[in-house]
């Protein structure tokens, strides 16, 4: 995969699909801490805009790696995101029924974070 990539996986139990993982890969150039400092602020502007909508939003950061729930339409959706020098990478499992909203959420995390993190 190169630098921007998406993957997205399924994940069965008994023959149904009970969720679908989603990665994506963000490049950058702005360092780790620079990096991490622009998704902490974007985090915050997410939880402004959206808190009221979510049944749960919860983040652990150790060191530049962030493990992290979002509750929305009663789902939980549980992930991660580890912050290097030149990319950032973004591990998300989609319960239910959010994962029939994979691509949809693949595209709009992908756009944000090249946003965010100032490539375009």
């Amino acid at each position: 995969m190169g630098k921007n990539d998406i993957a997205t996986s399924n994940q069965h139990q008994g023959g149904r699909s009970v969720s679908k993982g989603i990665t994506v890969n963000v490049s950058h150039n702005l360092g780790a801490e620079a990096a991490r400092q622009r998704i902490e602020t974007g985090i915050s502007q997410f939880r402004a805009g959206f808190g009221s909508k979510l049944s749960a939003c919860e983040e652990t950061w150790t060191g530049n790696h962030l493990d992290f729930r979002v509750g929305f339409m009663g789902q939980i959706c549980q992930g991660q995101l580890d912050v290097f020098e030149n990319q950032v990478r973004l591990e998300l499992v989609l319960p239910g029924l959010l994962g029939f909203f994979a691509e949809k959420i693949q595209s709009v995390t992908r756009k944000k974070g090249q946003l965010l993190l100032g490539r375009q």
